[in-house]
Protein backbone atom coordinates (compact mmCIF):
# COMPACT_ATOMS: atom_id res chain seq x y z
CA UNK A 1 0.00 0.00 0.00
CA UNK A 2 1.23 3.44 -0.87
CA UNK A 3 1.69 5.99 1.87
CA UNK A 4 3.85 8.46 1.01
CA UNK A 5 6.45 9.44 -1.86
CA UNK A 6 8.65 6.41 -1.95
CA UNK A 7 6.56 4.89 1.20
CA UNK A 8 4.94 1.81 1.00
CA UNK A 9 3.75 -0.13 3.90
CA UNK A 10 2.21 -4.16 4.20
CA UNK A 11 -1.82 -4.94 4.11
CA UNK A 12 -1.28 -4.86 8.47
CA UNK A 13 0.65 -1.71 8.49
CA UNK A 14 3.32 -2.85 10.49
CA UNK A 15 6.28 -2.51 8.19
CA UNK A 16 7.09 0.15 5.96
CA UNK A 17 9.73 0.56 3.14
CA UNK A 18 11.46 3.93 2.07
CA UNK A 19 12.83 4.05 -1.18
CA UNK A 20 14.59 7.23 -2.09
CA UNK A 21 17.18 8.50 -4.29
CA UNK A 22 19.94 11.56 -3.62
CA UNK A 23 22.07 12.45 -7.12
CA UNK A 24 21.80 9.16 -8.69
CA UNK A 25 22.05 6.78 -6.01
CA UNK A 26 19.41 5.01 -4.28
CA UNK A 27 18.90 4.52 -0.70
CA UNK A 28 16.54 1.59 1.15
CA UNK A 29 15.24 1.47 4.62
CA UNK A 30 12.61 -0.65 6.34
CA UNK A 31 10.90 0.27 9.58
CA UNK A 32 9.03 -2.26 11.68
CA UNK A 33 6.58 -1.32 14.52
CA UNK A 34 4.99 -4.39 15.64
CA UNK A 35 3.32 -2.86 18.23
CA UNK A 36 -0.21 -3.81 19.13
CA UNK A 37 -0.85 -1.10 21.15
CA UNK A 38 -0.47 1.60 18.24
CA UNK A 39 -3.74 2.23 16.01
CA UNK A 40 -3.38 2.33 12.35
CA UNK A 41 -2.83 6.16 11.72
CA UNK A 42 -0.11 5.89 14.43
CA UNK A 43 1.95 3.70 13.08
CA UNK A 44 2.02 5.46 9.55
CA UNK A 45 2.82 9.13 11.48
CA UNK A 46 5.52 7.12 12.91
CA UNK A 47 6.59 6.03 9.57
CA UNK A 48 6.29 9.48 7.96
CA UNK A 49 8.57 11.19 10.73
CA UNK A 50 11.40 8.11 11.23
CA UNK A 51 11.37 8.14 6.87
CA UNK A 52 11.39 12.00 7.07
CA UNK A 53 14.37 11.76 9.54
CA UNK A 54 16.02 8.84 7.78
CA UNK A 55 16.62 11.30 4.79
CA UNK A 56 17.19 14.25 6.42
CA UNK A 57 20.32 12.55 7.91
CA UNK A 58 21.46 10.87 4.66
CA UNK A 59 21.24 14.45 3.06
CA UNK A 60 23.08 15.62 5.47
CA UNK A 61 26.02 12.80 5.42
CA UNK A 62 25.89 13.23 1.76
CA UNK A 63 26.56 17.20 1.25
CA UNK A 64 29.66 16.77 4.55
CA UNK A 65 31.01 13.77 3.03
CA UNK A 66 32.61 14.93 -0.45
CA UNK A 67 35.32 12.46 -1.62
CA UNK A 68 38.05 13.88 -3.76
CA UNK A 69 41.79 13.31 -3.53
CA UNK A 70 42.54 15.81 -0.50
CA UNK A 71 39.63 13.84 1.36
CA UNK A 72 41.64 12.46 4.84
CA UNK A 73 40.96 8.52 5.53
CA UNK A 74 39.95 9.61 9.08
CA UNK A 75 37.11 11.65 7.87
CA UNK A 76 35.60 9.60 5.49
CA UNK A 77 35.46 6.92 8.13
CA UNK A 78 33.78 9.26 10.43
CA UNK A 79 31.31 10.34 7.40
CA UNK A 80 30.53 6.81 7.12
CA UNK A 81 29.93 5.74 10.61
CA UNK A 82 27.39 8.74 10.91
CA UNK A 83 25.27 7.03 8.35
CA UNK A 84 25.14 3.72 9.94
CA UNK A 85 24.24 5.26 13.12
Amino acid sequence: MKIDTGLKACKNYEKFLFRFKIKNKSYRKTFDYPNKSWDKRTRISKARIDAFNYKKKIKSVHINSSLNEYTKLDEFIHNGSQLLL
